[in-house]
């Protein structure tokens, strides 16, 4: 059997025949202490470790600026390399990023600081106001 992965945050779910779970166990701590919250807009690399500039976000049911409930699926957003990634749903409810949240109407979902190849740090916007006029 070989190890399998949680859709949302990607922790690691050993088989039940692996042998060694301290190492997936102490991954999956390591992951979540990293993450600060965990939940519907969490931003998470697209795969642990990190081998990419590839955001993985979460779904989640918003509410619009008119009002109306919207889903957003979940999806990836490739980042740019070696600055910070401000990563946002924007009032479409696209995923989008930018090099600073916009004043116009988002939900905010996380910082993603970039090395030349991978993402290196990840810090939830998310609370305590994640929906900015929208």
């Amino acid at each position: 059997m070989s190890t399998t992965y949680t859709t949302n945050a990607a922790l690691q779910k050993p088989a039940v025949a692996d042998r060694n779970w301290n190492t997936p166990l102490n991954a999956n701590a390591d992951a979540l202490d990293g993450m600060t919250a965990v939940g519907s807009l969490c931003g998470t690399t697209n795969e642990i470790p990190s081998t990419s500039l590839t955001l993985k976000v979460s779904g989640c049911t918003y509410i619009k600026a008119d009002n109306s409930l919207d889903v957003y699926a979940g999806g990836t957003i490739a980042l740019t390399a070696s600055i910070d990634n401000y990563v946002f749903l924007d009032g479409s409810g696209t995923l989008t990023k930018d090099t600073a949240f916009p004043t116009t109407p988002h939900y905010r979902v996380c910082v993603a600081t970039c090395g030349t190849t991978t993402i290196t740090a990840i810090v939830d916007a998310r609370y305590p106001h994640p929906r900015v006029g929208i």
